[in-house]
């Protein structure tokens, strides 16, 4: 549990570190108690609560590194965030597969970017990410800011409530997901600022399993605010799009 509290790296030295690793047992959902004695669940969890989470090459991953990869049975890790910074991070939030409910919930957050200290996120240097050395970093651009704020790859239910993301490549990104992207307790939905794309959703196959929650949220900036690829059964309702965006939302079912 961290509250009040700022988790960075050496910015005098211009280094970035891992971020919090949230270890998970896919094979178990997150009621199960592991512990009957004193209550310990199967999952791990991670409580941010009125914190900074900065210039790490992942704020909070939800799965385990295993060499270049995530260990593929580690998923399933809580993450309850709320009033809580992720700043300049190569990604925000990201959750690996994970086949049962999802409990995790990141609410009214400040998501933001700048420029990545890190030269591997400059997408002109001699290196840049991923690559064979680093392949979980998020990937190099030529604005050399954050790629996106939220990844999620075969997860159910998570929540965004009432967050702000502003300047990056992507807000959030679900595969193979079922997000609520939605209106928090006092009905502020989440807002995203300056980036290429607001939200993609993008399914490998077509699946009611994989519906989205889209409300009430506002699109400042997003030059595409909603993409939904090989989607079925999502609701994008009630949503503020810009005049001038270059799509307000756009989809593709069954492809």
């Amino acid at each position: 549990e961290v509250q009040n509290s700022t988790l960075t790296g050496l910015q005098t030295c211009g280094t970035m570190w891992q971020g919090i690793e949230v270890w998970g047992n896919k094979t178990k959902t997150q009621t199960q108690i592991q512990i009957p004695a004193t209550g310990q669940l199967w999952q791990g969890k991670v409580i941010l609560n009125n914190s900074t989470v900065a210039l790490a090459h992942n704020g909070v991953v939800l799965g385990r590194a295993q060499g270049s990869v995530y260990n593929i049975n580690s998923g399933g890790g809580i993450l309850l965030a709320t009033n809580t910074a992720f700043t300049n991070c190569g990604y925000g939030v990201r959750f690996i597969p994970y086949p049962y409910v999802n409990n995790s919930r990141i609410v009214d957050c400040n998501f933001n970017s700048t420029t990545l200290p890190d030269p591997g996120y400059n997408a002109f240097n001699s290196y840049t990410y991923p690559n064979p050395a680093n392949p979980r970093y998020g990937y190099a651009n030529q604005n050399q800011r954050t790629y996106a704020f939220g990844l999620t790859f075969g997860v159910k239910f998570v929540q965004f409530k009432g967050n702000t993301f502003s300047n990056a490549e992507y807000g959030l990104i679900g595969i193979n997901s079922s997000l609520r992207v939605v209106e928090d307790a006092n009905g502020q939905g989440n807002v995203f600022n300056n980036m290429n794309v607001g939200e993609t959703h993008a399914n490998i196959f077509t699946s009611p399993f994989h519906a989205n929650t889209i409300r009430n949220n506002i699109y400042t900036g997003p030059t595409i605010p909603i993409e939904s690829w090989s989607g079925l059964g999502d609701q994008i309702i009630l949503n503020e799009i810009p005049l001038g965006a270059f799509v307000g939302s756009r989809s593709k079912v069954g492809e």
